[in-house]
């Protein structure tokens, strides 16, 4: 496991989770294309909760605190971050 130095200002999205690991998700209604009638009808539908997580030009990033579903590799090829 490595570090990195974030060379550039972004931010990135991650899935919430609750204390034992489990996705945090919450139900909406929207509409949703009927497949036999064609017209749109209100559905409950289940979405996980993101968390948006911002990384700023300076920090250093240990691989263990980096956002599941990130990859630091890919952030070093496009210029955001390199290793320390």
């Amino acid at each position: 496991m490595g570090k990195y130095l974030i060379e550039s200002n972004f931010h990135v999205f991650a899935v919430s989770r609750d204390a034992s690991g489990a996705v945090l998700t919450r139900k909406v209604i929207e509409p949703v294309r009927d497949e036999k009638s064609g017209r749109m009808v209100p559905t409950e539908v289940e979405h996980s909760i993101e968390r948006k997580v911002t990384f700023t030009k300076g920090m250093v990033v240990d691989a263990a605190d980096i956002p599941e579903g990130q990859d630091a590799d890919n952030w070093v090829a496009q210029g955001l971050a390199k290793t320390v």
